[in-house]
């Protein structure tokens, strides 16, 4: 939730900055994307757009407005979702005094 660094938070403030980061960061991805679609696409450039590279730029771009923030969103959630697992059961395990020489 927005704010909660304000009411001492640090947990979720963390979390909303990794996905603030996603998102900002969508705008390089943007231009990675583009630029390698619009690279695949242009060998039919005069096959499947009759040589118009605007036609081209208009259909690769709506596909890229999606790669740029879907797929950063999911790596997002992943990382956010793997920070909040709890330790395995086998880890803690190893740590209990029970497994201990003495």
């Amino acid at each position: 939730m927005p704010g909660s660094i304000r009411k001492g938070n640090v947990k979720s403030h963390r979390e909303w900055m990794i996905r603030s980061f996603a998102l900002t960061f969508a705008a390089a991805t943007l231009r990675l994307w583009l630029g390698t679609l619009i690279a695949t696409q242009l060998p039919f450039l005069q096959t499947r757009y009759s040589g118009d590279f605007d036609a081209l730029f208009v259909e690769v771009y709506r596909v890229v407005m999606w790669l740029s923030w879907v797929p950063n969103l999911i790596v997002a959630e992943m990382i956010i979702q793997r920070r909040r697992k709890p330790q395995t059961i086998s880890s803690i395990g190893q740590n209990s005094p029970q497994t201990q020489n003495v």
